[in-house]
């Protein structure tokens, strides 16, 4: 199944309200595709919004968003996929030690304090 130019291969997971699909792009590239589970005009207009600003975000600790695009009247965000396990899949094998805790919380609030400080195109937060 191909979704745009992106060939589907798996499912990754999926929330209340989107689902992300791992696929692979013409150059051999593999993505993620995010896309609302269902037709719903808010979820939509907030996903287009997500694929918008995401496109403008360039810091270490965020994902990459590679484009944003319609497919069959539902919007569809490429993120890059990053390989390897989840932090809820390293809880679940052992303790994770405090200070990786602190490493990685001080990489969340990295991306936070981007995300947060990022100007729209009005030049307003």
């Amino acid at each position: 199944m191909n979704v745009g130019r992106f060939e589907v291969l798996g499912q990754l997971g999926s929330g209340g309200m989107s689902e992300a699909l791992l696929a692979r792009a013409p150059s051999g590239r593999q993505v993620v595709l995010k896309r609302p589970r269902q037709p719903d005009a808010d979820l939509s207009a907030r996903l287009r919004d997500e694929g918008r600003l995401g496109a403008k975000l360039f810091h270490p600790n965020l994902v990459e968003t590679i484009e944003s695009f319609e497919h069959n009247g539902m919007p569809v965000v490429a993120l890059g996929f990053i390989d390897g396990p989840t932090i809820d899949a390293l809880r679940k094998k052992r303790a994770v030690p405090p200070a990786a805790v602190a490493r990685i919380g001080c990489q969340i609030a990295e991306a936070l304090g981007c995300i947060h400080g990022a100007l729209g195109d009005d030049g307003q937060p």
